[in-house]
């Protein structure tokens, strides 16, 4: 009888992946080949990994995306969800995070358009705006 698994030991479980990136010089990473990571990580997990890999003074947040998919999960279940095996190594590509975005007060002005009528029923029809 197989034995079942403790999901606190998937958890540490390990994932060899690569990080790229099409960001200018600046936020490349200078890696050989692949590293191993923690399979718990997620997007802030990886983010902090990133920018601790590119010694910045000035930390920025990173998105991720694996096979064409924004990562919203842990690596872990991304893998789960997907039919990924630890053996396989992904290929992760980061990029910078969007903003949250700010909410901005609605305009209030009036509509200048008031009407709209044609004066002339013809293949040259004219439009007046009032």
């Amino acid at each position: 009888m197989p034995e079942i698994e403790n999901p606190e030991s998937l958890e540490e479980r390990q994932l060899e992946v690569t990080l790229t990136t099409k960001l200018p010089e600046e936020y490349q990473i200078n890696q050989d080949g692949a590293i191993v990571v923690p399979q718990r990580l997620g997007r802030y997990g990886l983010s902090e990994l990133v920018n601790h890999m590119l010694e910045r003074d000035e930390i920025k947040p990173f998105d991720f995306i694996v096979n064409g998919q924004f990562l919203r999960t842990s690596l872990a279940q991304y893998m789960k969800f997907n039919n990924v095996t630890a053996e396989e190594t992904l290929e992760i590509e980061y990029c910078l995070a969007m903003p949250e975005p700010e909410t901005n007060e609605v305009d209030t002005n009036e509509d200048w358009l008031s009407n709209v009528c044609c004066l002339e029923k013809d293949e040259k029809s004219k439009i007046t705006v009032l």
